[in-house]
């Protein structure tokens, strides 16, 4: 899906399989299964939402592109690089100093 979808319209739809997949999941030993029906209720919830709302998501939000993974995407360049987590929390806190304004922004968007 990502080889063939890339750069362009991601359609909500195209999520069904990763829903359909989790939907097939069980917990395993040691896992609660309360808190695994959790994660799949919240998956569908996610899904069944979105659709309701849109068929496809802006090109700026697509989550095809592996910048947009950027949790797991700077775990590489922290461990390289303690400081730049520093740097990453100093801006951080930027963010939340400006929220009134990033909001607005978000607004006019």
């Amino acid at each position: 899906m990502i080889r063939r979808d890339r750069g362009g319209p991601f359609k909500v739809s195209d999520a069904q399989p990763y829903g359909d997949a989790v939907n097939e999941m069980t917990a395993v030993q040691g896992h609660s299964k309360e808190g695994f029906a959790l994660h799949v209720d919240s998956v569908n919830a996610h899904y069944d939402i979105l659709s309701s709302l849109t068929d496809t998501v802006r090109p700026e939000d697509d989550p095809f592109i592996e910048a947009h993974q950027t949790p797991v995407i700077l775990e590489i360049p922290y461990e390289e690089d303690p400081a730049l987590k520093a740097s990453m929390w100093t801006f951080i806190e930027a963010i939340e100093a400006n929220r009134s304004m990033i909001g607005l922004e978000a607004v006019q968007r």
